[in-house]
């Protein structure tokens, strides 16, 4: 089966650590704006000094992220990709 990644965050930057060492990084307000939920109508509002909160696993194939702005996110792993 295909292994699940690590995501965590620390100063401002989104990382996703693949299990053979591979990592991704993506600017926590870069990834906030990509958010995909209804109540992420106005991504250009977001500050520059959102940051993450909690990450938390969501199964096998998302994680779920808490925003310092109060939003809450599911983000597939295939998204984190994308966006990075």
């Amino acid at each position: 089966g295909q292994s699940i990644p690590i995501v965590t965050a620390d100063a401002g930057i989104v990382k996703m650590t693949y299990l053979n060492g591979e990592s991704i990084e993506i600017p926590c307000p870069e990834l906030r704006r990509r958010c995909k939920s209804a109540g992420n109508f106005n991504p250009e509002r977001i500050p520059d000094s959102v940051a993450v909160k909690e990450v938390q696993p969501r199964g096998n194939y998302a994680v779920s992220i808490s925003w310092t702005d109060g939003h809450n996110s599911i983000y597939p792993y295939d998204a984190i990709e994308e966006a990075a």
